[in-house]
Order: structure tokens, then sequence, then C-alpha cells
């Protein structure tokens, strides 16, 4: 598997409360790594964002109940899919 390498990315302060610290990490971090490596190999860009996604569930479940996690993973998911069938014009009439 090829390595990635990107610019060093300046990043500055990050704070607020959590919403907005996420925010800016995303916006700040992620993205622009999603959108570099993106250019270079799309396949890359895509396993990226799988481990982060992976990263970022794991570290909510050592949050929460077992119950808790799973009721906002699957409300998530729910929602999320549907936003996606509807922007993607999936839905079934």
């Amino acid at each position: 598997m090829p390595k990635v390498k990107t610019e060093y990315l300046q990043i500055g302060e990050i704070s607020g409360t959590p919403d907005q610290v996420a925010k800016q990490i995303y916006h700040r971090i992620i993205g622009p790594m999603v959108e570099a490596m993106d250019k270079e190999d799309p396949e890359q860009a895509r396993l990226f964002a799988m481990h982060i996604f992976g990263l970022s569930t794991s570290m909510l479940a050592d949050t929460l109940p077992t119950k808790s996690f799973e009721r906002f993973v699957t409300t998530t998911r729910d929602t999320v899919v549907g936003i996606l069938k509807k922007e993607r014009g999936e839905l079934k009439n």
C-alpha cells in the first residue's frame, strides 16, 4: 500500500465547545487530507475516511453504555442513509 504524503497543514489554534472543536478538526485537518488524497488516489482517500470513521466510532463506544451506543449508531445510520438516498434519488415511492 502506498504511503500518503501531503503538505504540512496550518491548523492554528483549535478551541470552543465540543461541537465547535469537532467541526474545526474536520474542516482544518480531516477534510483537507481527504481532498489531497483524493487528487492522488481516490481509493486511498476512501480508506482514510473509513479509518477515521472506525477510530471515531471506537472512541464513542468507549464513552457510552452499550445500549446507548447501539441506539446512537442505529439512529445515525438510518438518518444518514435516508439523506443519501434522497440526495441520490434512490428513494422508492
